[in-house]
């Protein structure tokens, strides 16, 4: 199932656990007993298409975040790995990990930018 997996986020409440497969440009979702639930992305330079996604994340509702690393988007997709929005091109064009803060922003490590960068998300 995988190829190169790269980040992985853990939700216990939820009872899931994400991994970004960096090589197969796509997100996977296990349960806690690592049974794949669900999987989605493909390559590609559109919205819910990956170059290389890498970091991850869970809001409490189970929407998905994606920092994609060749190409610097923020996603986000909701819990079926529909695509709702994508938040933002970071600086550098290289989004590796993403968290959420407790105020409401998603916070992006930009590789190539050498920042952090926030996000408005709620």
């Amino acid at each position: 199932h995988l190829s190169e997996p790269y980040y992985v986020a853990v939700n216990d409440s939820l009872s899931v656990m994400l991994v970004t497969d960096r090589e197969g440009n796509k997100t996977l979702a296990f349960d806690l007993d690592g049974n794949l639930m669900l999987s989605f992305g493909k390559e590609g330079h559109h919205d819910g298409e990956f170059q290389g996604p890498e970091g991850v994340a869970l809001d409490r509702a189970g929407n998905i975040i994606v920092g994609d690393g060749t190409d610097g988007r923020v996603q986000v997709f909701g819990p079926d790995g529909t695509i709702k929005r994508t938040v933002a091109t970071v600086n550098g064009n290289y989004a590796s990990g993403v968290a959420l803060t407790p105020d409401g922003y998603i916070a992006v490590a930009c590789f190539k930018g050498h920042c952090i960068e926030l996000y408005r998300y709620m």
